[in-house]
């Protein structure tokens, strides 16, 4: 049984084994053509990519990622772990940030590094997570605004945000930043259960 997928396969899989996200609401033409191509063929991709050992994620999330489904060795598992707890405090915050400004820090939303910084000046609950993140190496920069500039680069290098303008160092966050809310929910959800 054969199956025909898109042209465009080869570049959906090379750019989604490197950790990507294809989000819909990218401003990059080429990505925004890559995610309605995987939109449109979403079974046909699913299974073709399932054949390797890839799992084509988020029908219907507003972005598309690939997991992997085999069980690894207890260093990865650690690693991941480590990865996790990276990703929720920089996640808290940045929640943090958007409610000092009474705003939801989520899809959609237009932030530059200068309006973080500027609320850390006048936030000490800010100010401290901020401070908290130099526990990890590659955020461990002693002035503020390099650190919170580090931050968006992740930010961006991870596909979860996107730059919005380019003179005023505007980001616009994707919908790909959904699967960070959602792996902080589900990791909520289980203390809470345990509680019992």
């Amino acid at each position: 049984m054969s199956i025909s997928v898109p042209i465009q396969t080869n570049e959906i899989f090379d750019y989604l084994t490197k950790g990507n996200f294809l989000s819909e609401d990218t401003n990059d033409t080429v990505l925004k053509a890559l995610y309605k191509t995987v939109e449109n063929n979403f079974e046909v991709l699913f299974d073709y990519f399932q054949r390797i050992n890839f799992y084509l994620e988020g029908k219907e999330t507003g972005y598309f990622y690939f997991s992997k489904r085999e069980k690894e060795p207890n260093q990865t598992i650690e690693n991941k772990i480590k990865t996790a707890y990276k990703w929720i405090d920089i996640l808290d915050f940045l929640k943090t940030f958007g409610k000092s400004r009474n705003e939801n820090f989520s899809q959609g939303y237009v932030f530059s590094p200068a309006d973080i910084f500027n609320h850390c000046k006048v936030n000490a609950l800010l100010q401290d997570k901020l401070d908290e993140l130099k526990k990890y190496s590659d955020l461990n920069i002693e002035k503020p605004m390099e650190r919170i500039q580090k931050i968006v680069e992740i930010l961006r290098k991870e596909t979860f945000v996107d730059i919005q303008n380019e003179h005023k160092e505007d980001f616009k966050v994707l919908a790909s930043f959904g699967y960070l809310e959602n792996l902080i929910s589900i990791i909520t959800i289980k203390d809470e259960e345990n509680i019992d």
